[in-house]
């Protein structure tokens, strides 16, 4: 991204800077019937639909912010962004 879309983009969200949100990372997902759920118990596999080796998904709610890939950061989990989705596209226009 460039030096002048940062700025546009971040001219953008003046004001909003101090608001915090919650992110969460999405490995997949799957559908499942009640009955499967309720009768899950340690060791059960339930298949998703991402693909073994594929990136994960940054979201705030329901919007996709990036692709991402854990790592350790600092002893703990962490996530290193690959491919940063609308926020680019939008900070770019």
């Amino acid at each position: 991204m460039s030096t002048d879309a940062t700025t546009k983009g971040r001219r953008r969200y003046r004001g909003f800077e101090s608001i915090t949100l919650r992110v969460v990372v999405r490995v997949g997902s799957a559908r499942v019937t009640f009955a499967e759920l309720s009768e899950l118990a340690a060791g059960t596999v339930i298949t998703l639909d991402s693909r073994v080796g594929s990136p994960f998904e940054l979201l705030a709610g329901d919007a996709p912010l990036a692709h991402v890939e854990p790592i350790a950061s600092e002893g703990a989990q962490g996530i290193a962004l690959k491919l940063v989705a609308a926020v680019e596209r939008e900070a770019g226009q």
